[in-house]
């Protein structure tokens, strides 16, 4: 906790104090993580304000640490509790997670009469250059993530059901390590395929199909996210065409990323080769966002659009796609960290075609 802390500490003043409530930075300063917890930062001290609940479990995780002070809020409500910490810090100036407050919350805030200051984009940012130890947990996230994979295509059958090769990802997850899953498992096959973000149904797997499978586990508090597509039997022309499309336009991204490139400048060079091709229509996401302890929720993104500088330590997806409406759909994802100013490929499983041949009906 004492690492994170620092990194959010960095800048702050001693009049500013920095108010936390969401499981996502709860998560990221490995502290209680429950519904009833807020956290305010000062420059030299740390509240932790909490019910009932969590005060034991507090207690006996903070026992020796004396610049974390534990306050239940059965007799005072948590504003109350915040005035009289600022009034008595001589904090005139508060720095907020607003999306983690509702109107009615945030509007008790402002009774405080303090300044307050929008900090959701700074906590965003002070997440996304990793440390060396939160590199190693995500490599480790990826080690599994690749093994969970080798194991479910040993065991998919012709007949079987997307919900069952989900079952399966899940299944092994769990087996080989994972808290849980970083999102529901993306599985889909044939035509569905054409769906970027299709989730698991009962269509069965035929002979000559091909499959979606984009899975990530949740491991030490940190994310995974990789996706690789399975063909059973030989694919045809036309999808063989786009996988190697798809695949060039990841390979020559991951070339290119590296410390101060633009990451919209990374989109663009993966968009273009699909664009050359014909399918520029048919890409119809952004090339990638941050990889960390919350999916969907980390920087850098890389898109049309992102100004956003690439830095040391940074770790993010990889992951162009080509989806042709009742044809099928290709994606390629690696979790792509800046190591050494270069990036290196996080996932080791082949990118290559995978044929399974001769899987035997269920």
């Amino acid at each position: 906790m004492n690492l994170f802390i620092e990194k959010m500490r960095k800048d702050l003043k001693e009049n500013e104090a920095i108010l936390a409530k969401s499981k996502d930075i709860k998560k990221y300063l490995n502290t209680l993580e429950g519904s009833g917890v807020e956290i305010l930062i000062l420059k030299k001290k740390i509240y932790l304000i909490m019910d009932g609940r969590y005060i034991e479990d507090a207690k006996q995780r903070y026992y020796n640490n004396k610049n974390i002070y534990i306050l239940k809020n059965d007799k005072k409500t948590n504003i109350e509790i915040i005035k009289e910490i600022c009034k008595n810090d001589k904090i005139n100036k508060l720095k907020v997670e607003y999306n983690a407050y509702k109107i009615k919350e945030y509007m008790n805030l402002e009774k405080l009469k303090l300044e307050l200051e929008n900090f959701d984009e700074e906590f965003k940012k002070i997440r996304m250059i990793k440390t060396k130890n939160e590199i190693e947990i995500i490599m480790e996230a990826c080690e599994i993530t690749d093994k969970v994979f080798e194991n479910v295509i040993n065991n998919i059958k012709i007949g079987m059901t997307e919900r069952e090769i989900s079952a399966l990802v899940q299944y092994y997850s769990i087996k080989f390590g994972a808290s849980k899953m970083s999102f529901d498992p993306v599985i889909s096959s044939g035509k569905r395929t054409a769906y970027p973000h299709a989730r698991p149904s009962d269509k069965k797997i035929e002979k000559n199909d091909f499959i979606m499978l984009d899975f990530g586990i949740e491991y030490r508090g940190y994310q995974s996210d990789m996706t690789r597509m399975i063909f059973i039997g030989k694919p045809n022309k036309k999808i063989e065409e786009i996988y190697n499309i798809v695949l060039n336009a990841q390979l020559e991204a991951i070339k290119n990323i590296k410390i101060g490139e633009k990451c919209k400048n990374i989109d663009k060079i993966s968009r273009d080769i699909i664009k050359k091709f014909g399918y520029g229509d048919y890409f119809v996401h952004g090339l990638g966002h941050g990889i960390g302890i919350n999916n969907g929720d980390e920087y850098p993104k890389l898109n049309k659009e992102s100004e956003m500088i690439l830095q040391e330590g940074m770790i993010m997806s990889c992951e162009p796609g080509i989806y042709l409406p009742n044809i099928g759909g290709i994606r390629i994802e690696d979790d792509v960290c800046i190591i050494n100013g270069k990036a290196v490929s996080l996932n080791k499983t082949t990118k290559k075609i995978i044929v399974l041949e001769n899987k035997d009906e269920i």
